[in-house]
């Protein structure tokens, strides 16, 4: 999770003002509202996917809705933009539910407000990595696409490593 939100977090943080410097007004703004839009409709949705893909798949299935929103942003195509906006508001809502169950499911009362707590930590890191990132990137004169490729790297990376997650416990 934190290497895939080092990456979409950061293009949160930046799409906004590199897309307007870029002239594309504000596309930036406007995907993220299309983005949250989806979402809050997709979460009343979610409950009935995530079982049957299962939380796993379905916490492989978010990170590529993401990655389809990051990659939109290496060439810019305002309707892809707005396309993969859609797809990553549907992968965000089954994500999240997902996450929450499969944290769920691996821990037990003596432990969930750990593992919880440890989860938020660890993801939060994301954060201070991925703006690290981009500042060294931006700093260094890379170009906008460049640095999108770079994100979409981390979030290629961080899916990978979901790949590693053990089967959830069976009651």
């Amino acid at each position: 999770f934190m290497m895939v939100f080092t990456s979409y977090n950061t293009t949160q943080n930046f799409v906004t003002s590199l897309l307007q410097d870029l002239g594309y007004g504000n596309l930036g703004n406007n995907s993220l509202g299309v983005l949250y839009a989806v979402v809050a409709v997709s979460v009343f949705f979610g409950p009935v996917i995530v079982p049957r893909l299962g939380e796993r798949g379905s916490m492989w299935l978010g990170p590529v809705c993401y990655g389809v929103y990051v990659a939109s942003l290496i060439y810019i195509k305002p309707g892809i933009v707005y396309a993969a906006a859609v797809v990553i508001g549907f992968g965000a809502a089954i994500l999240w539910i997902a996450q929450g169950a499969f944290l769920t499911m691996c821990s037990d009362e003596g432990t969930r407000g750990r593992n919880s707590g440890l989860f938020w930590g660890i993801f939060q890191l994301s954060g201070i990595i991925g703006n690290g990132l981009a500042y060294f990137i931006i700093n260094d004169h890379k170009s906008d696409a460049f640095l999108f490729s770079v994100l979409l790297a981390c979030l290629v990376v961080g899916l990978l490593i979901l790949f590693l997650l053990r089967p959830v416990p069976v009651e």
